[in-house]
């Protein structure tokens, strides 16, 4: 896993590619520092990267659900502050592109949905039981990316999805 700089990750960004960022772990973002307890990852939150002209500039941006929000386009430059890993995306963004954008200001999800997610892997991890999905109208970030490449268990947190990427990655190879 190379965890990058915001200046370094937008060196290597591909349209499609799925940025995982790091969260911080201190009493100054208690949800971040609950949600990599409960994963037992260092990610906290997952988005889709591509890149865009505006004005003859090109612009890093990313498609993402966010808890306490509905599902939105941002600049990455928004992320500035957090270290990132970047995963090349399963699917070609052309292929997906519409869809994941279609997207936009769908149902939001609060913060307890995305600890919940957490808790479920913590469950699993620690006890090897597998908590019910919670009925929630919206997808957190690492359900909205998972069923956006495709994959067939989207019920995921960020760490999960990593390691579901990786797999993938893997399997390619061989």
């Amino acid at each position: 896993m190379q965890i990058l700089t915001y200046e370094q990750a937008r060196t290597v960004i591909q349209d499609g590619d799925i940025v995982f960022f790091h969260g911080f772990s201190s009493w100054k973002h208690p949800i971040e520092t609950l949600i990599r307890f409960v994963t037992n990852s260092p990610f906290t939150h997952v988005n889709i990267a591509f890149w865009v002209d505006v004005a003859g500039k090109s612009r890093l941006m990313a498609v993402e659900a966010q808890g306490g929000t509905k599902r939105r386009i941002i600049s990455m430059s928004h992320y500035a502050d957090k270290p990132m890993t970047v995963v090349e995306g399963v699917k070609n963004w052309n292929l997906l592109a519409d869809d994941a954008l279609s997207r936009i200001e769908l149902q939001r999800y609060s913060y307890f949905t995305a600890v919940y997610a957490g808790l479920r892997d913590f469950s699993v991890n620690v006890f090897g039981i597998k908590l019910p999905k919670m009925n929630h109208p919206g997808e957190i970030c690492s359900e909205f990316c998972a069923k956006m490449q495709g994959l067939s268990e989207t019920d995921l947190s960020p760490g999960a999805l990593y390691d579901a990427l990786m797999l993938i990655s893997t399997e390619k190879k061989v």
